[in-house]
């Protein structure tokens, strides 16, 4: 077994699995020295999902779309796959990207805040494929976090997320990512 994938074995071992909720920044600190980890619930990657998401995007290439010729397609095309990973049309990477959103947020969420704001990733890589009708699930934990300010005033924190995407029944995770997310204080919140 790869050092990657045992890593990944390890965090399931270590994550929880529940809806958490964070009551103040602070204690963000304790769950990074134990490096504790949450799970989101299982979500579908159905077929209607990914025709959505390959028309919002313009992404309509055959690999995610053609049921019916997938198979004869690929053997077309020198991949350098080694045995064939794909038994059927797959997510888009950037959908199953897309996901860590949704599903962090199911996870575990910040008490104090009342707007959550996409600052980038750090990192992120497409391990393996997620073949349609899939489940995937979000395993995430922080890495580090710092307040952010305007002025003197403390108006939010940015934290930065270890985030994977797990494909129920495969070891290895569809996605490895670092996203950064600016989460906004309830006007009423004063941190310590």
């Amino acid at each position: 077994m790869s050092e990657e994938i045992q890593q990944h074995h390890d965090m399931i071992k270590m994550a929880v699995h529940r809806t958490y909720a964070i009551q103040s920044p602070e204690e963000m600190d304790r769950h990074i020295k134990s490096k504790r980890k949450w799970v989101s619930y299982w979500y579908k990657m159905t077929r209607e999902k990914i025709v959505h998401f390959a028309e919002a995007t313009g992404d309509v290439q055959w690999l995610h779309l053609d049921d019916e010729n997938f198979k004869k397609r690929l053997n077309e095309v020198s991949h350098g796959f080694g045995e064939d990973p794909f038994d059927r049309t797959i997510a888009h990477g950037f959908f199953s990207l897309s996901m860590i959103g949704g599903l962090l947020g199911k996870a575990v969420r910040l008490n104090y805040v009342k707007l959550v704001v996409n600052y980038g990733l750090d990192y992120v890589r497409f391990t393996t494929p997620v073949p349609i009708d899939s489940e995937v699930r979000a395993l995430v934990g922080i890495d580090k976090w710092e307040y952010v300010y305007s002025g003197d005033k403390k108006v939010g924190v940015k934290v930065w997320w270890d985030a994977t995407i797990q494909v129920k029944g495969k070891d290895k995770p569809a996605v490895v990512a670092k996203p950064i997310l600016l989460y906004y204080f309830d006007r009423n919140y004063t941190p310590e």
